[in-house]
């Protein structure tokens, strides 16, 4: 991973933090996005937000608690 600087963000508790940036590229759903700058944290799991999610067409079933993702 390529450093990319530092962001400042405040999460959902009012605390302030500053964390990494890093440019990496993501495979999702067999789909190679192009390079992007993502936060990193210490999680064993990733938030995909709308700038991933905008590559692909997101069907959410709330009933069934599913989702798909396909490829345009």
């Amino acid at each position: 991973m390529q450093h990319d600087g530092e962001l400042e963000i405040e999460g959902y508790d009012g605390l302030v933090a500053r964390v990494p940036l890093c440019v990496v590229k993501l495979e999702v759903a067999g789909e190679m996005l192009p390079p992007m700058s993502v936060v990193v944290m210490p999680r064993s799991l990733a938030i995909l937000g709308r700038d991933v999610l905008n590559h692909f067409i997101l069907t959410l079933n709330g009933k069934d608690l599913t989702f798909e993702l396909q490829d345009p």
